[in-house]
């Protein structure tokens, strides 16, 4: 697999990903779970958190915020656990960001941080889990931004 399109998918958006196959044909080795998303392209659902809340936008902004101090924190030791090659801590990290990104509807950082505790795991390849952090930067870069324009207090 090369790439996917969550549900319900953007038609601009599923065009952009065709038409980047369709150029990167034949093309060995680009590991890589999707480009990073637009603030159009919604990088994030709160659906989930909402559910949960029960229509208590008091809960659903206390997440937001707890989200917003605990996720960068979690990037910034997973880039330092990449540099030290120290693969137990990436594995941790990525392991525990995955319930948070899940909830917030963020699922290419969440694809991205379960293939960096896949790789940490079971054949650490520096490279390829730098790819990776590198893919879980650039979409949480775009998710928390538009969460802090949503919700800043």
């Amino acid at each position: 697999m090369n790439d996917y399109v969550t549900k319900p998918f953007d038609e601009q958006f599923l065009l952009t990903v065709m038409e980047r196959l369709i150029l990167n044909r034949g093309q060995v080795g680009a590991e890589t779970i999707s480009a990073a998303p637009t603030v159009e392209e919604r990088p994030y659902d709160l659906k989930r958190i909402r559910d949960i809340s029960r229509g208590n936008e008091a809960f659903v902004q206390q997440m937001v915020d707890l989200f917003l101090v605990e996720t960068p924190a979690s990037l910034t030791g997973l880039e330092a656990a990449l540099l030290a090659h120290d693969y137990p801590e990436m594995k941790r990290l990525a392991h525990r960001m995955k319930p948070s990104l899940e909830a917030m509807g963020m699922h290419k950082a969440h694809a991205a941080a379960k293939e960096i505790e896949r790789i940490s795991v079971e054949n650490a390849q520096p490279d390829l889990l730098g790819n990776y952090v590198q893919q879980l930067r650039a979409h949480l870069e775009v998710s928390l931004a538009a969460l802090r324009n949503d919700y800043a207090r």
